[in-house]
């Protein structure tokens, strides 16, 4: 399972959000957590995720999983909007495209009501270059912002049950 998440979640929230996450699974999966996963040093990252889109850590694991059991698992968190972030919006719209969502995507955690409903366009990357790849690939592969918008808005709006999303129609 991908396990989505943003940096700067408190973490205790993050630990008991996946425990929810798996408690929710019939048979739980082993987790990619990319915090876990990947060497944290900035240069090493940074070295990692010079790559184009496609060859990214992130999306290499998300096209990995096996479609009939796999799950995108979106930890969302009372800090910080989760698709204020690029990599996070990059994440999410790999795992639409790759069939994850809507059935095999989990959301758990709570979620600060007070996160403005931006647009994509506002979401941020820390790396300059990332941002411009990012939003590039992003337009490239959906029809606009617009599209992309509706799918993070259902997901922003799914209330925290730990249930696979139903409702299909930004979807």
């Amino acid at each position: 399972a991908f396990v989505t998440h943003c940096w700067d979640e408190p973490f205790g929230e993050f630990v008991d959000s996946v425990q929810d996450a798996m408690a929710n699974m019939m048979n739980p999966l082993p987790l990619w957590i990319c915090s876990f996963a990947l060497y944290q040093d900035d240069g090493v990252i940074q070295n990692m995720l010079e790559v184009p889109i496609e060859k990214s850590p992130f999306v290499r694991v998300i096209k990995s999983l096996d479609k009939n059991v796999g799950k995108f698992i979106v930890v969302r968190n009372t800090k910080t909007d989760l698709y204020s972030r690029l990599w996070c919006v990059c994440e999410l719209l790999v795992a639409k495209r790759e069939g994850f969502i809507p059935d095999h995507t989990l959301v758990v955690g709570r979620q600060n009501e007070a996160f403005e409903h931006l647009s994509c366009l506002h979401a941020q990357a820390s790396d300059r270059n990332d941002h411009e790849k990012i939003m590039r690939y992003m337009l490239k592969n959906f029809k606009s912002h617009s599209e992309i918008d509706e799918i993070i808005k259902v997901l922003r709006e799914h209330p925290s049950n730990h249930a696979v999303i139903e409702d299909n129609r930004a979807l």
